[in-house]
């Protein structure tokens, strides 16, 4: 039986056909979802929105918008089809046929051409910078000596590339925040040429604040004082004239404190929500012996 089964494997061997294809002398059959390559076949239909890059797990998908390209590694491809499937333009396609055998790492780069919606706000923003550049370098001093204010080069620059009537707003907006700045570090630069003489019993106060506070009571002072306030005090007192007499000391006398008033005591709401349902004289008892003790633990 065996020596049947052997000789009849022998036989369809020699006189049958192969169960290989000779590739790549014979084409193998290609069946409809076959994955050979990705090919972007509607570039002019492509928005360079990226999508199919953040889908490729295989980071093999690049899209450049300043340069204007789709490229695709396929060595690094693994036909997966997620960017065919996310493409919201249908521009990527599954091919059937395998990429090209080669010995260079070459990529595939398709250029999208550019469309006339987009050439024309191309255009548009180009011409609108040259004029502000024009424009610039002549209101740009006039506006900053009439204020007193300098710009930033870069700002300057980041004004030029903006339309005249909102470069013109930005500009205002600038000079007002620069205004407010100088008014603000004005106090500060004032109060560290003045000479300040606290009194005695301030200065011992501050003596014991934190620098941060002392800084900022310090400054204050110093406001108040140059407002004219009724608590500003003079850096340096006049010395009595000698004709004069000196003033007598003064003592001081202690004030002996007064005894604090006893508070009253009162029976707990709770309590009396709970009296009003005893009988009256009950009650009274129950309230007059809770006050007692209340004296007795009080101290009264």
């Amino acid at each position: 039986m065996g020596s049947f089964k052997l000789g009849k494997m022998t036989m369809r061997s020699l006189f049958g056909t192969p169960e290989t294809v000779l590739y790549p002398v014979v084409e193998p059959k290609r069946h409809a979802n076959t994955r050979g390559h990705i090919e972007n076949h509607a570039p002019q239909d492509c928005i360079l929105c990226g999508i199919c890059m953040k889908k490729c797990p295989a980071n093999a998908i690049v899209v450049s918008k300043p340069d204007r390209t789709w490229t695709i590694d396929p060595f690094r491809c693994i036909r997966c089809n997620e960017c065919v499937i996310a493409c919201p333009k249908q521009c990527l396609s599954m091919h059937m046929e395998k990429s090209d055998a080669s010995k260079e790492h070459v990529a595939t780069v398709v250029e999208i051409p550019e469309s006339e919606k987009d050439r024309e706000k191309r255009l548009a923003a180009e011409a609108r910078k040259a004029e502000a550049a024009k424009a610039a370098p002549a209101t740009a001093p006039a506006a900053s000596a009439d204020e007193n204010v300098q710009l930033s080069p870069e700002m300057e620059a980041k004004i030029a590339a903006m339309p005249p009537e909102k470069a013109a707003k930005f500009r205002a907006a600038c000079i007002a925040k620069a205004k407010k700045e100088q008014a603000a570090a004005a106090p500060a630069a004032a109060s560290d040429e003045v000479e300040v003489v606290f009194p005695e019993h301030v200065a011992a106060k501050l003596a014991n604040m934190s620098p941060e506070k002392v800084e900022k009571f310090r400054a204050a002072w110093i406001a108040k004082k140059m407002g004219g306030g009724a608590g500003a005090e003079p850096a340096s007192k006049p010395e009595p004239a000698a004709d004069k007499p000196a003033a007598a000391p003064v003592q001081k006398v202690a004030v002996p404190e007064l005894p604090a008033e006893p508070k009253e005591l009162r029976v707990p709401r709770d309590l009396e929500e709970k009296l009003k349902l005893l009988d009256p004289e009950k009650a009274e008892k129950f309230r007059s012996a809770w006050l007692a003790k209340a004296k007795r633990d009080a101290g009264l």
